[in-house]
């Protein structure tokens, strides 16, 4: 199918009506973009409630966003029959009624990328498949998720994908083919570098449409609020004019933000805004996400940057917000993470999340975390073959990711980032034939230092900065070992020996290095440019380490200079272990 293709068949009555709806919302305007671009023009602040102060200053140790649909709408534990209800709530209720999930303060439910709609939605067509049963039936299984969760003292959120891979069937990304709907805006669509269409923000009948399906979410459920999830998909502005289109985006921002202030007067209590944003603040601009004008201007009250990276500029962020209510969640998403990390071992987990506390997060967020078990009721869990699939494997995640003090002396990972974001070389870039991405900086890691080669003629250190949150001096007497662990990858097949290269960190000179094998860990891939020759540790003391930034320098000192081949650092990591 192309998007020159005519549409012959005879368009259901669902379709129509959304036509209709659309027509309505004034996307029958002509296909011209906003004249006004560039800066934002200054407007006066959003004035809020005291109450709506109060409500953005709730505790949120951990903001779990939980993707309730998963892969397929066929996956998601509502395939069960409508007499199972019971099950089900406990399937996803068992977590926040234990000590497991005593940190989890707030749950941001996601169902699936917004088109169909996995609710009884007036505006966006309705999935065919699951679902119409249960509305059949009486039931709203997202009313139902709201209220039990709410029921069990949790903060509830609604979370959206702005953009997301809208797909005319059911099963999510399965025969793709392009929703109904964008058939009759052509014109308002931007091609991605893969087969998908993405709306076009420049259009205010885009923006229309969009504040009319979540002005009709918020007027649906009782949630605290919504998030907006700009990860899914970052491409919201045409491709290389994103910043100078930054202002139809922010014109977006202020018309939603005016929509749902309407519906909390209208229910009498506070209803919150939270969006999901870049790891920091260029890559915002980049985005064309002009986020110093949204907090300037009160247009949101959560700030939840990062996806899968493991560098997010907390304190810039903090910064920006400083002497407002607006709050800063750094987030991290384990099935696409920097690459090469996915699923990782909790070690890796506390490294960052007790580095994300000390450099002042307000709390934490967590997305594509399976958050509950198998139960007799038959019901997989959200991840097939994930390590998180028993209580014994994800239970010490949310433990401890939400309170520093529950991480602290334990054993961690730092590690330097690498690039692209493991959603596929033409999404997040091709780590073997690197070009930088036009398209998005989100889920890209694109300032990432690795992987990097280093230079056969021993002349400069290759310098590389690694960020340690452990104060390992102070509490010297508690850390039982620490290793500077690099992996290599070589153009060649020559032997992989120590003596080829000087290490240094802060400029101190380490010891001779060991080799050791690299193991890859299962459902966790890694792309190299090279035959990987595994890792090279060196025993580090705590007096080598600086609170926080520390420069490792890497330098081959007996290798032809002249040599075409290439060794190139692939992972940089310390692994500290305590008493």
């Amino acid at each position: 199918m192309t998007l020159s293709s005519p549409v012959v068949r005879r368009m259901p009555i669902r379709i129509v009506t959304m036509i209709v709806v659309g027509t309505l919302l004034g996307m029958h305007r002509p296909a011209i973009c906003d004249d006004s671009n560039g800066p934002s023009t200054t407007i006066s602040p959003v004035q809020l409630t005291k109450s709506h102060i109060e409500a953005s200053d709730r505790q949120r140790r951990i903001i779990l966003h939980h993707d309730v649909i998963g892969p397929s709408v066929r996956s998601t534990p509502w395939k069960k029959p409508v007499e199972q209800l019971d099950e089900i709530v406990d399937y996803f209720m068992q977590p926040y009624e234990s000590e497991v999930a005593e940190h989890v303060d707030s749950v941001f439910y996601e169902w699936g990328e917004g088109y169909p709609a996995m609710w009884p939605s007036k505006i966006v067509r309705r999935a065919k498949i699951e679902f119409p049963r249960w509305w059949e039936a009486g039931i709203d299984p997202v009313e139902v998720l709201v209220r039990e969760t709410k029921k069990r003292n949790r903060e509830v959120f609604f979370t959206y994908r702005l953009n997301g891979s809208d797909v005319e069937g059911d099963s999510e990304y399965a025969d793709w083919k392009l929703s109904s709907i964008k058939w009759q805006h052509q014109d308002w669509l931007i091609k991605a570098p893969w087969e998908f269409y993405y709306w076009d923000f420049t259009f205010q009948g885009v923006r229309d449409y969009k504040v009319s399906i979540l002005r009709e979410m918020a007027e649906m459920y009782d949630v605290d609020g919504l998030q907006i999830d700009f990860a899914r998909s970052p491409i919201v502005l045409p491709t290389g004019q994103q910043w100078k289109n930054r202002e139809h985006l922010t014109n977006f921002m202020r018309q939603l933000r005016s929509t749902v202030q309407e519906v909390a007067r209208k229910r009498g209590r506070p209803l919150l805004l939270a969006v999901r944003i870049p790891e920091n603040i260029v890559g915002c601009h980049f985005d064309g996400i002009d986020v110093e004008t949204w907090v300037r201007e009160n247009l949101v009250d959560l700030l939840v940057p990062g996806c899968g990276a493991a560098e997010i500029d907390i304190p810039a962020f903090q910064r920006l917000t400083a002497g407002t209510h607006i709050k800063v969640y750094p987030s991290w998403d384990s099935i696409h993470p920097t690459e090469g990390y996915r699923i990782p071992a909790i070690e890796y987990w506390r490294g960052l999340y007790s580095k994300w506390w000390a450099l002042g997060a307000d709390g934490v967020h967590v997305f594509n975390l399976g958050t509950v078990p198998p139960v007799s009721a038959g019901i997989s869990a959200r991840q097939p073959g994930s390590p998180f699939n028993s209580a014994d494997a994800y239970s010490p995640i949310l433990r401890e990711i939400g309170d520093p003090e529950a991480m602290r002396f334990k054993d961690k990972v730092f590690f330097v980032e690498r690039r692209t974001g493991m959603h596929g070389k033409r999404i997040s870039g091709d780590l073997e034939n690197w070009t930088t991405p036009r398209h998005m900086f989100f889920l890209t890691c694109m300032l990432a230092p690795l992987p990097v080669p280093l230079a056969n003629d021993g002349r400069a250190d290759t310098l590389l900065t690694l960020k340690v949150t452990d104060d390992v001096n102070t509490h010297q007497q508690r850390v039982e070992a620490i290793n500077l662990k690099i992996l290599l990858s070589y153009s060649t097949t020559e032997s992989h020996d120590p003596k080829q290269f000087e290490v240094r960190i802060n400029n101190l000179l380490l010891g001779d290095g060991q080799t050791e094998d690299f193991v890859r860990r299962p459902g966790s891939p890694i792309v190299v440019s090279g035959a990987l020759r595994g890792w090279l540790t060196y025993p580090v003391k705590p007096d080598q380490i600086a609170l926080g930034d520390n420069l490792v320098g890497v330098r081959v000192i007996d290798r032809p200079h002249d040599s075409p081949d290439q060794i190139v650092i692939e992972k940089l990591e310390l692994h500290v272990q305590y008493r």
